[in-house]
């Protein structure tokens, strides 16, 4: 179980993160930013990323403790989602300080840029994990629905109507006898 699970791991991971990269035009992340301060620029990005995912999980645990079956499943799937991206991140992080180290400006560009692209990705998650709606979806309002009581509506009864008819079952049309 556990090695199939660590499979659909390394598949989202590629899922998600592979797309972003091959879309990533060039190795070089922002003009603003020069080689020197590469390390810096990552390690926020990382810390970006971990701000965010202790801030879903507060909202997953403040959501347990209310019992709300719906944002609790939202907001573990999201979590996921972002232990996933912070997980690449911090890996990612590794491969930027080592080429820093080496002073290969072109790796550490690329390390950056996927840094980057995991930033966008948490960003993602971050909208999408406050928009988990939970709660009685009766009481919610998702879209106009509203509960309407007949105006005209006898008080107080509860009894049923006496219905004086009597009903025979229907005589037999195509009975073989």
């Amino acid at each position: 179980m556990r090695r199939m699970l660590g499979w659909i791991t390394c598949v989202l991971v590629a899922v998600l993160i592979g797309p972003g990269a091959a879309a990533a035009p060039s190795s070089t992340p922002d003009i603003s930013i020069t080689p020197a301060d590469y390390g810096k620029e990552g390690l926020n990005i990382v810390s970006r990323l971990e701000a965010a995912g202790r801030n879903i999980r507060i909202q997953l645990q403040a959501a347990r403790a209310h019992r709300d079956v719906v944002k609790t499943l939202c907001l573990n799937d999201k979590l996921n989602q972002i232990d996933v991206a912070i997980r690449s991140a911090r890996e990612r992080k590794q491969t930027l300080d080592v080429a820093i180290e080496r002073k290969d400006h072109d790796q550490a560009g690329h390390a950056l840029t996927m840094l980057t692209v995991l930033r966008q990705r948490g960003d993602r998650i971050t909208a999408e994990a406050q928009a988990c709606q939970g709660g009685d979806p009766i009481t919610r309002t998702t879209g106009g629905v509203e509960p309407f009581i007949e105006p005209n509506l006898p008080e107080g009864t509860t009894d049923y109507p006496v219905d004086n008819v009597v009903v025979e079952p229907p005589a037999c049309a195509s009975c073989v006898q």
